[in-house]
């Protein structure tokens, strides 16, 4: 589950990185893109780690210790996964578009170019004038494909067919739940807290099929009662 969220989270700040090429100008530093980075995909990566911890850490009040102990072992993960997101993707993520605006390929780097050694690293960089396109940051094919789709499905939302249909979709689902939500059950099958193997499960069955008495009152008396 925290591998999970840290790949999604590390997948927001990479695409906005990336996004940020069609936002800031061609004058734009490595430093100028990390900042727009952290301002649209950190922002959207908060929001998402303090809502997923705070419903953790509701759930460490459980009463059962296994549930109490997944959730607040859960709730320090993601809370720690922004962290790291933020301290040590955030730096390394610097280091790459460094790499990027200095013209080093991925392959060169495993090949043992030195474009980490001192002096290198250069926060306040640009784009050299040849490397852009049109007069503006080169933006990934695949960036420029995902914006387009989602620039026509905004466009197609907003006209009349398309929003009645989404409101009739929506208005079933709306009673999809509300019929599901009459019909939910109260109340623990203990049984769901065991394997499907396991004796324990056996053992419930087998008891409330022939000893099916609801609750069993038990009073313990001292000696000299």
């Amino acid at each position: 589950l925290l591998l999970g969220l840290g790949i999604d989270d590390a997948f927001v700040m990479v695409q906005s990185y990336h996004h940020t090429a069609s936002l800031l100008g061609p004058e734009a530093t490595v430093q100028d893109r990390i900042a727009k980075t952290f301002e649209t995909g950190g922002v959207s990566i908060f929001f998402t780690s303090s809502t997923d911890c705070l419903a953790f850490a509701v759930g460490a009040s459980s009463v059962f210790p296994a549930v109490q102990q997944f959730c607040a072992y859960t709730a320090t993960g993601v809370a720690f996964d922004f962290l790291f997101q933020v301290l040590f993707f955030g730096a390394v993520l610097a280091v790459d578009a460094n790499r990027e605006y200095c013209g080093v390929k991925e392959w060169e780097v495993l090949c043992g170019n030195g474009w980490l050694r001192k002096g290198r690293y250069d926060a306040k960089r640009q784009l050299p004038q040849e490397r852009l396109q049109n007069g503006k940051l080169p933006v990934m094919p695949e960036v420029a494909r995902t914006s387009l789709a989602i620039r026509a499905y905004g466009n197609a939302l907003t006209t009349p067919f398309w929003s009645c249909v989404v409101l009739v979709v929506f208005g079933g689902y709306v009673a999809f739940c509300v019929v599901g939500v009459m019909h939910v059950r109260t109340g623990l099958d203990l049984r769901d807290l065991a394997p499907s193997d396991s004796y324990w499960v056996q053992y419930l069955t087998t008891n409330s099929k022939f000893f099916n008495l609801g609750h069993v009152l038990t009073l313990a008396f001292p000696p000299d009662a």
